[in-house]
């Protein structure tokens, strides 16, 4: 109004907005490294009040167990570089908490610098995540190298790793195929059923398929895939079992059948089969008499 400018937010509003900010927040002085100014989230963490940590030395506030182990973040900032870290916390409370911390040196535009900014936000839920999500993988990964069946995981049909049953079965290293197209390992009459696996989006599916060894020779096999997880990303574990031997097993036994219903056939004598009591297979022997 009448080209005056409002007035700024006053002291307490602004320590107001930092003490409700979700992270804590202080202010260093580079030369004595003593605590000009702290939000609450910052004091309490280090079970003091804001006014209690002003004017006090860093390592007062929060002990010599961690200002051992941030001593060389904070020669960094002090040398005028910026510091980014991630460690455990303990709180007052006896809490472990794991925390992400920045640490931003203070420049004047003449090029002194007279402090250092701290931020530190609470990423325990994102670290705790993160070991589960690595822990599952290390159990999938344990499971996939013991396991007999060809296992492989494809994002939009490029694999990306597997296990050495299916290098086995495939007649390749697993170094050599990991990165290569599915579809270098089917025969091009079988890729639909691949293409269609691979647009299936959330759905599981099975299906028989041939896949080629590195020799030539075409290997029937029974795959399994599904999506790797909640939303479709493209990513899918395939399972893939070798059904040589059912197979050989299958024709085995239609061979015998074929072989003993021509020896019935052309027995001399009368040959009649029951099953239930029901005559399932007689000779023209049998049927004359």
């Amino acid at each position: 109004m009448n080209g005056i400018p409002a007035p700024g937010p006053s002291p307490s509003t602004i320590q107001m907005v930092l003490d409700n900010v979700p992270a804590q927040i202080a202010y260093y002085d580079s030369a004595t490294i003593r605590c000009l100014f702290s939000n609450e989230a910052y004091a309490r963490a280090n079970g003091k009040s804001a006014a209690q940590v002003v004017g006090l030395h860093c390592r007062e506030i929060i002990g010599e167990a961690a200002w051992t182990l941030i001593g060389p973040h904070v020669e960094a900032v002090v040398a005028g570089q910026a510091a980014h870290y991630e460690r455990a916390l303990t709180l007052p409370s006896g809490q472990v908490r794991h925390v992400e911390v920045s640490l931003l040196p203070h420049v004047l535009d003449s090029g002194q610098q007279v402090g250092a900014f701290v931020m530190i936000q609470d990423i325990t839920r994102r670290h705790e995540a993160e070991l589960r999500r690595r822990e599952s993988e290390d159990r999938l990964a344990k499971f996939v190298s013991a396991s007999d069946e060809g296992i492989l995981f494809h994002r939009q049909g490029v694999v990306e790793d597997c296990n050495e049953a299916l290098a086995a079965l495939l007649g390749r290293s697993r170094e050599a195929l990991i990165g290569s197209s599915v579809y270098a390992y089917v025969p091009e009459a079988e890729h639909h059923k691949v293409r269609a696996s691979i647009h299936a989006g959330l759905r599981s599916t099975e299906y028989g398929l041939h896949v080629v060894h590195a020799s030539g020779r075409l290997v029937p096999v029974a795959v399994r895939s599904r999506a790797m997880a909640d939303q479709d990303t493209g990513q899918r574990i395939v399972v893939i079992r070798d059904v040589s031997e059912r197979r050989d097993l299958l024709e085995s036994l239609a061979r015998s059948r074929e072989q003993y219903q021509a020896l019935v056939e052309n027995s001399y004598e009368a040959v009649i089969v029951t099953q239930d009591r029901s005559v399932r297979l007689a000779n023209a022997t049998a049927e004359r008499g």
